[in-house]
């Protein structure tokens, strides 16, 4: 970055019509050597700066660019900052109006010394020079370290001349060149050493001497206008004495003003102090070019205030001064002195330093007025959200109260209708006590063989009514097949394709390790999720869909059926298993048979209960997801496909390996993960932390997906629903900060799930 830097560069004027200039760096100074600026990426697009007048130089800041020739000084030794000096530019658009995206004041764009840079020639002769004209008034030789000078041809025409000057320079002292320009010219040069200078480079703002115009002759003879006229001569300055070494003779002369203009307009181009344009009104700029017409006329009197030299603000001159004295360390001590014993000096130090102090005691009040008036809002904002806060939890009470009293009439009702089952149990009661005397009484009367006939033939009746008949089912033949993981993936996805759906291999994986791992599983969803579909599929996957293995309930859990023990698996499939209020998902079906798997569905509308913790505890718990709106749809090809039953072992053994170990990061980031968990109270089961260890290792065995994804997955799908149900309320409220970085866990805590919390 150049901030900071004092660089050396090349001007153009790449719009002579408005005298637009920029600059391109080419080396930067680094402990007293130059390097080649590497940083040309930073100033798109032709690595060049715009250049803008300051705001003290706009009279003669075409003339001085004009002057400086090729080669330029940017310093910024003193302008450190990232926007001090170097600024965007505005009017940066990227076509051919304006290509510089960055523009730089043109206070610290200067004129490189006279014996600084020197253009390297490959021959070099005493006469015209021919070809364009050099960017260097001073030259070098190719193959010889001897200077010459280049005199630039007459304003009348001409050729340039170019003779040796006499100087021979030291090659330790110099660098030597070869950096492409502009337009893809190569610029071969030569450039001393900072510490080889006998002049400071970059010294801020040293202002040339300038040559005084002289004055015009009078036309009318009249003593007064002669009294001006030789008011306005300028006075013979006397030589500089030698015994002053801060006068300065090696600074560049400014060549004159430009001729064939008024006196005043060489004025005001020549003048490098106040901006005379500067603060002023559209009347006063009006009256100042009525009043150049008519002063300007030829013959016209000069008046008698008219003077030939430059306005210059003696402040300015005086600061000038000031800064070229300081620049001598031997007369800094006398120069302290001298200002010191100046008429109120002291004083007025005392004064400024006083009103110094007083500034900054200002601003530091200021400053704990303005922290204070922060604080005082920060204390009315918390004290908003406290009352925020105590009205939520007004309403949170309210609300439990409510559901509170709802479940207190349910229960009533509840009580209600079991009293009068009771009751109806004893008028049963009473009605069979009823009969038993009546049979009492038949043993005397001899009506008791008739009775035991009529029992008997009711009995029967009933029995062959309740329980028909049934054919034996066939017996299946259980084949020994064993497919790889991969091939239970594809049979996963061609039994869904006959249902008309379409998943991808990864959904395919993650269902059959659930199933794999354990004997139940729950599915649930927004509407048009197709949960019971997946479940019909997947029982089609697993060979299961077929008569004697495969019952489907709604919301009962009646499958005695299904309670026989078997090798071949066999699915239980309940859909809207939380249709009836406090529903056991799987009762008496799990546990009884490993191969038996019961899949429930859930709805996550408001028609469906809250499921219990316990029987989330029991499975995995699987959100599917609809759809997306903007997918093409049209009625699905179903396709007739029978799928042959195969073990439960088979499954397993595809997918499961007992002796598996997870990566190292993955078990510590699981272990700080049950850490932070157990801090709030909520510990998870051997059970629940044995099913995601198996899950995790099950899924990175297929390297689908990366070992974050697999713990956030497993912990979704396991963990998380039994946590929802079961943990206090300040373990939820700092659940979304536990889980940064799990986003399958943070979208389920945004899913409107039938849980009871």
């Amino acid at each position: 970055m150049l901030p900071g830097k004092l660089c050396i560069g090349i001007l153009e004027e790449d719009n002579p019509l408005k005298a637009y200039f920029r600059l391109k760096p080419l080396l930067v100074e680094n402990d007293g050597r130059y390097e080649p600026y590497d940083g040309a990426e930073v100033y798109p697009e032709d690595g060049c700066i715009r250049i803008v007048p300051d705001k003290n130089e706009s009279s003669h800041f075409k003339a001085r660019m004009r002057r400086m020739g090729r080669y330029c000084v940017l310093d910024l030794r003193e302008h450190a900052g990232e926007n001090d000096k170097i600024r965007p530019n505005k009017n940066y658009r990227g076509d051919d109006t304006e290509r510089n995206a960055h523009i730089v004041y043109s206070d610290v764009v200067r004129e490189p010394a006279e014996n600084m840079i020197f253009e390297i020639a490959a021959e070099l002769q005493p006469g015209e020079w021919s070809g364009a004209a050099p960017g260097t008034p001073r030259l070098l030789c190719a193959d010889s370290l001897e200077t010459w000078a280049y005199t630039p041809p007459a304003e009348d025409g001409g050729a340039g001349t170019v003779a040796l000057d006499g100087e021979t320079l030291v090659e330790e002292e110099l660098q030597r060149f070869e950096i492409p320009g502009f337009s893809g010219e190569t610029l071969r040069f030569a450039i001393r050493l900072p510490g080889t200078m006998p002049s400071v480079i970059g010294a801020p703002k040293l202002r040339p001497e300038r040559p005084v115009p002289s004055p015009q002759p009078i036309a009318a003879p009249q003593p007064a206008i002669q009294a001006s006229a030789s008011q306005a001569e300028p006075q013979a300055q006397p030589a500089p004495a030698a015994d002053k070494p801060w006068i300065s003779r090696e600074l560049p002369i400014a060549p004159p003003v430009r001729g064939r203009i008024t006196n005043l307009r060489q004025s005001l181009e020549a003048q490098s102090g106040l901006n005379p344009r500067r603060s002023r009104s559209l009347q006063e700029i009006i009256e100042e070019k009525w009043r150049h017409s008519r002063v300007d006329q030829l013959g016209h009197p000069v008046p008698a205030n008219a003077t030939g030299q430059p306005v210059e603000s003696p402040l300015d001159k005086a600061l000038d001064a000031l800064r070229d004295a300081w620049q001598l360390p031997e007369l800094r001590k006398r120069l302290l002195s001298s200002i010191s014993e100046m008429d109120e000096f002291s004083d007025a130090l005392t004064d400024l330093v006083r009103r110094e102090r007083d500034g900054a005691l200002r601003r530091d009040l200021e400053e704990l007025e303005a922290e204070r008036l922060k604080s005082l809002d920060e204390v009315d904002k918390l004290r908003r959200e406290k009352q925020e806060l105590r009205e939520t939890f007004k309403r949170e009470i309210r609300e439990e109260e409510e559901a509170a009293f709802r479940d207190a009439v349910e229960r009533t009702r509840a009580a209600q209708e079991e009293c009068e089952r009771q009751e109806a149990a004893a008028r049963e009661a009473r009605k069979a006590a009823s009969s038993a005397e009546d049979f009492l009484a038949a043993l005397n009367d001899g009506r008791f063989e008739d009775k035991l006939k009529d029992f008997a033939f009711t009995s029967r009746a009933v029995e062959l009514l309740t329980h028909p008949k049934e054919a034996p089912a066939p017996q299946e033949e259980i084949s020994d097949e064993t497919p790889t993981a991969a091939e239970w993936i594809e049979r996963t996805r061609r039994a869904f394709a006959v249902e008309g759906l379409e998943i991808d291999a990864m959904h395919a994986a993650n269902l059959l390790i659930c199933v794999a791992l354990s004997d139940s599983l729950l599915l649930s969803g927004p509407a048009a999720s197709d949960k019971n579909v997946s479940a019909r599929a997947l029982a089609r996957a697993l060979g299961a869909l077929r008569p004697g293995r495969c019952m489907e309930l709604c919301g009962k859990m009646d499958g005695a059926e299904l309670k026989r023990p078997s090798e071949l698996p066999r699915v239980a499939l309940v859909r809207g298993a939380n249709n009836r209020p406090r529903a056991e998902i799987d009762r008496g079906l799990c546990g009884f048979d490993q191969n038996l798997l019961v899949i429930a569905t859930l709805n996550d509308s408001g028609s469906g209960y809250p499921v219990c913790a316990e029987a989330l505890e029991r499975g995995f718990f699987v959100r599917m997801q609809p759809a997306p709106a903007h997918t093409p749809w049209r009625p699905a090809v179903r396709i007739n496909e029978d799928f042959s039953p195969v073990r439960m072992d088979a499954l397993r053994a595809a997918f499961l390996d007992d002796s598996a170990e997870l990566p190292a990061g993955l078990e510590r980031r699981l272990q700080k993960l049950r850490d932070a968990l157990a801090q709030d109270g909520v510990r998870l089961s051997r059970w629940t932390l044995n099913l995601m260890w198996r899950y995790c290792a099950a899924v990175i065995k297929l390297n689908k997906i990366s070992a974050g994804e697999a713990l956030d997955l497993a912990f979704a799908q396991k963990a998380l629903p039994c946590i929802l149900a079961e943990a206090p309320m300040e373990c939820l409220i700092k659940l979304r900060g536990l889980l940064s970085g799990m986003p399958h866990s943070l979208a389920l805590l945004d899913a409107p799930l039938p849980i009871l919390i």
